[in-house]
């Protein structure tokens, strides 16, 4: 038995004639008598009732008939699939973002409308520190990372890395809102005086506060004083309490409530933005639609 048996097979079940089956396929009527003759011997059965030139399937003929129907269904369907596969519309893509990142608002809709238009690639999201989705990305262990600019410059050096600039925004500065501070146009000059919640250096690499003091200095703040906290969420829980104000980056993930509210900090330093790595070398079809996904949210912000 073969495929081509089959197929004669189903085009005469389907027409009820040897003669409408070859026209429908160009092939001569005897070939096709021949092949299901065969085919008929292999199994041991009959697949259809002849009588003069009527025919009609057999019990045993239109069982396997329903079956190679449901066969051949499931045959075009993952020869679909594994076309689509290298087209990238079919797959699996791992993306590693930098915690607390809030990448809806840098760029709308970038996972949920990567999803909904591509419903077949399966996408795996983390969310981790930066050491460590840099250290999965450099083991290929993810296809692609988001980080801060400067975080994705410290392994664009590595072989085949590439990067893109995101959409960059200035730091803020997040406070507690009090009475007086609720109906007031406030600047960083009402703020010189508080105690500003900074990052330990032991969780961060010194320059990140020091690019933080910087942003200060140049809006002429130099903060009396400093409480070092162990996490972000830490900063947050301060500010939230009155306990002191902080310094948000722009992508920093915040749902400002009647807690925590927040100012823009601009200077030339206080411009920051995101980049999204990947490896020129990874055959991932799915990375290259991930990127003319990027590509098309970052236009989409250009209109």
């Amino acid at each position: 038995m073969n495929f081509l048996q089959i197929k004669y097979f189903i085009s005469v079940a389907e027409n009820m004639s040897f003669t409408k089956a070859s026209q429908s396929l160009y092939v001569s009527q005897s070939t096709i008598s021949k092949q299901i003759a065969a085919l008929e011997d292999e199994l041991g059965i009959s697949l259809f009732y002849r009588s003069g030139r009527t025919i009609a399937l057999s019990p045993a003929g239109e069982s396997l008939y329903n079956d190679f129907t449901k066969m051949l269904k499931s045959l075009e369907e993952a020869v679909g699939k594994a076309k689509s596969m290298v087209t990238g519309l079919v797959g699996q893509f791992k993306l590693g973002i930098l915690q607390f990142l809030d990448i809806g608002r840098i760029l709308p809709g970038l996972i949920r409308d990567f999803q909904i238009n591509n419903p077949n690639i399966k996408l795996d999201l983390l969310l981790s520190r930066r050491k460590e989705l840099q250290r999965l990305f450099l083991d290929g262990e993810l296809d692609g990372v988001i980080l801060l600019s400067f975080e994705a410059e410290e392994i664009s050096n590595y072989p085949s890395v590439m990067t893109m600039d995101l959409p960059q925004g200035y730091h803020r500065l997040i406070y507690h809102p009090t009475e007086e501070r609720n109906n007031a146009e406030l600047t960083i000059d009402d703020f010189k005086d508080e105690t500003f919640i900074f990052l330990s250096p032991i969780e961060i690499e010194d320059r990140v506060n020091k690019s933080v003091v910087k942003i200060l200095e140049e809006l002429g703040i130099e903060p009396k004083h400093i409480h070092w906290v162990d996490s972000v969420e830490s900063i947050f829980l301060y500010v939230e309490e009155g306990m002191g104000v902080g310094v948000a980056g722009p992508s920093l993930r915040m749902a400002e409530n009647d807690r925590i509210r927040s100012i823009p900090l601009i200077s030339e330093h206080s411009l920051t933005g995101l980049s999204f790595c990947w490896k020129s070398v990874n055959a991932n079809p799915a990375l290259t639609v991930f990127i003319d996904h990027i590509k098309e949210k970052m236009s989409e912000l250009s209109v």
